[in-house]
This record gives structure tokens, C-alpha cells and sequence, in this order.
């Protein structure tokens, strides 16, 4: 690696521990870098989540959420310029719900993701019935 220049990020170095196994002893602890994690819950890999049921709800219930805060933003855009509303939604929400449900499992994803659902498809009738 040293010779193509490429070097490790030690802020990024995690071990996914299986659930129930101890936590690695002061001994195993001093042979990786101060920063490294060892985790029993979960941790993203290329920005997919990877571990438990219940990490894998957190992850999709924040990006749910930030869907959300997107959603009101466009919501605010629409009484002005509802175009400008249907092409964000079009353009931007959907894509957030489309990556989080192409790296998590459907049956995670659909219980947290409904409310996000039934807000895009009032905000798509609401500027698509300003349109005409």
C-alpha cells in the first residue's frame, strides 16, 4: 500500500465482534491503534449498514428521517413554485429511499420508511394538481 501511496484511515478501523463475545482484553486492545473499534451492535461499510435487526433500524430510521427534513424543505418550495416541488421530489427524496432500501433488507425498511412514503405521494398530487 505504502508504495501506490495509499495509507490506512485509523479513525475508520472497526472489527464487527459477534453478539455475546467479550470485549477484547487490554492485551488484544494494544495491538490495534487508540481510535480502533471493536463493536457488537454494527457499522457501516461503504455507507451500507451491517450488523443487528436493531442497528439496521436505527440506520433507516435516521435516513428516514433526514428524508423527512428533505420532504418539509420541498413542502415550503412547493407554495411558491410547485414545478420546482415536483422536480425535487422526483429528483432528490425518492433517491434517499432508493439507496437505503437497495443496502437493507426490505423487511427492515418498510415499517419506518411508510410515513416517508405517504408524505411524497401527498406532496406529488399537491403540485401535480397545481400544474394543470
Amino acid at each position: 500500500m505504502a508504495r501506490a501511496g495509499l495509507t490506512l484511515n485509523p479513525d475508520k478501523g472497526a472489527l464487527l465482534l459477534p453478539a455475546g463475545t467479550p470485549a477484547p482484553t487490554p492485551e488484544v486492545r494494544a495491538l490495534f491503534p487508540p481510535q480502533f473499534q471493536f463493536r457488537h451492535d454494527g457499522m457501516q461499510i461503504a455507507g451500507s449498514p451491517i450488523g443487528t435487526d436493531a442497528y439496521m433500524c436505527d440506520f433507516v430510521r435516521a435516513k428516514v428521517a433526514e428524508s423527512d427534513s428533505k420532504l418539509s424543505a420541498i413542502a415550503l418550495v412547493g407554495k411558491k413554485v410547485p414545478r420546482e416541488a415536483h422536480r425535487l421530489i422526483t429528483s432528490c427524496a425518492t433517491k434517499l429511499l432508493s439507496f437505503v432500501a437497495s443496502t437493507v433488507p426490505l423487511t427492515l425498511l418498510f415499517p419506518s420508511s411508510q410515513g416517508m412514503i405517504n408524505m411524497s405521494r401527498l406532496f406529488f398530487l399537491i403540485s401535480s394538481r397545481r400544474q394543470v
